[in-house]
């Protein structure tokens, strides 16, 4: 059996070609031989205090790429993240071993200096730019029109973002599950948007809404370039409201969700990044990442 007809034949290669791994470490190491990356909304605390500290731990752990965060006031001229130059802060990840593939923003960057976020963007070598998530103005009274109205919004933003070489990307929480009518946010959002605009699945937060992620991976083929890996404890109900409450999030492996399963669809999707992210720790943030990274990166599937 030749490389082609042994690709054509087993689900290995098939995913391994779908993500872009190698031929020669796909079987071993982390899901399908892709760095293990983290959400440095994880680590926001200690990111504030010493960026320079925490981007060197993370390295440290083991981590190879980040998600970053565009703070509030993270605008100037130039544009500032983590207190230093876009450039500044890729040499940052640079010396440690690691770099950010994609970033999170909210609304109101698309609306106010979107155009200095790009530039930032670019400088960092961004791939992806993410809506990270909405407040409750956003949505206004919560309708299907006011999804509407943030369809043209996102539309409009992803425009620039493609002329500059990147792609917009939408993050989900469990407020897009909602029923509205005969649909929901999410599949308005997915029918509506530019079909270049891709989708950040956040895994966590498909389960709490009572949704399948392997499911809206399968609805979405090649729109579901980055997974969002969280784990929730026993015991947590079901909600459609967003909240970050202590005890609701635990270590990646610890949980109830289950990760070998949902990796082996994500090629379907169209997988290129993965990070984990706690948006609550009950332990110092950098050990819950390490527990983490331990699990993600001995996890085959």
């Amino acid at each position: 059996m030749n490389r082609r007809e042994f690709l054509q034949n087993t689900a290995v290669g098939a995913a391994a070609v779908a993500v872009g791994a190698s031929w020669a470490t796909r079987v071993l190491a982390s899901p399908y031989s892709l760095p293990v990356g983290i959400e440095l909304w994880t680590v926001r605390d200690q990111m504030d205090k010493d960026p320079r500290r925490t981007i060197e731990a993370l390295g440290k752990i083991g981590y190879k790429e980040v998600e970053i965060v565009q703070p509030e006031d993270g605008v100037g001229d130039p544009p500032r993240i983590y207190g230093m130059t876009g450039k500044e802060f890729a040499k940052l990840l640079r010396d440690n071993g690691m770099r950010a593939p994609s970033g999170h923003y909210m609304l109101a960057a698309t609306q106010n200096h979107w155009d200095w976020s790009i530039e930032q963007a670019h400088d960092m070598g961004l791939e992806y730019m993410t809506n990270a998530g909405l407040v409750a103005e956003d949505i206004r009274d919560g309708s299907l029109d006011a999804w509407k109205r943030l369809v043209d919004i996102f539309n409009k933003a992803a425009e620039p973002v493609q002329k500059a070489g990147m792609t917009y990307n939408y993050h989900n929480h469990n407020y897009e599950f909602v029923k509205l009518g005969d649909t929901t946010p999410y599949e308005y959002l997915t029918a509506n948007l530019d079909p270049k605009i891709k989708f950040t699945l956040d895994c966590y937060w498909a389960v709490n809404a009572g949704h399948d992620p392997v499911e809206l991976i399968k609805a979405r083929p090649g729109r579901v370039p980055i997974l969002h890996i969280k784990d929730m404890p026993k015991g947590v109900p079901r909600s459609l409201e967003y909240a970050q409450i202590k005890g609701q999030f635990v270590e990646i492996g610890t949980g109830i969700i289950d990760w070998k399963r949902i990796f082996k669809a994500a090629p379907v999707g169209g997988m290129k990044h993965y990070y984990y992210e706690q948006d609550v720790c009950d332990m110092p943030p950098l050990e819950s990442a390490k527990i983490s990274f331990d699990y993600l990166n001995n996890l085959t599937v």
